[in-house]
């Protein structure tokens, strides 16, 4: 009996490490999913800044378009110590290609129809045209490195 109790206590403390370590993770990726998130939001705004058209509604509509378009996911977490974790981020969206089309489409609009351009229609169409392939590519984003400091994973610059 003594020894079904050992037994017990032992893989009641291993489900606990098993638990503990799984909710770490969980937090790992919420967090970096986030950063994540952030990084593509930026990215986005800096291409309709400089490759897109003059209208801010059309640049405001590109990025929203595009971030409907995408999802940011984890692809990979490594701990090379006990107090540290790296995540490679990376993001399934529209190609480069196909981003650039857009951009380059929207800055022939004209300003008084800016408001009515669908940049979902301007995908089909460039699809037909330019022979651009309108499938979601996967693109890394960072690589983020953690470090953990009173029980809290802190994200290095």
């Amino acid at each position: 009996m003594k020894i079904l109790n050992v037994l017990a206590g032992f893989l009641f403390l291993i489900s606990l490490s098993l638990t503990a370590c799984t909710s770490q993770e969980g937090q790992l990726k919420k967090q970096s999913i986030e950063e994540g998130d952030r990084i593509l939001l930026d990215m986005l705004k800096r291409e309709a800044e400089d490759y897109g058209p003059r209208s801010n509604w059309l640049k405001n509509a590109y990025v929203d378009y595009i971030l409907a378009q995408s999802t940011v996911q984890v692809a990979s977490l490594t701990y090379p110590a006990k107090d540290a974790a790296w995540l490679v981020v990376e993001v399934e969206t529209l190609s480069k290609d196909m981003r650039k089309n857009l951009l380059a489409v929207a800055q022939k609009v004209d300003p008084s129809k800016e408001r009515k351009f669908n940049y979902g229609e301007a995908v089909g169409l460039i699809v037909q045209m330019a022979g651009v392939s309108r499938e979601k590519v996967v693109q890394p984003l960072k690589t983020l490195r953690y470090t953990k400091r009173d029980k809290a994973w802190v994200l290095e610059p």
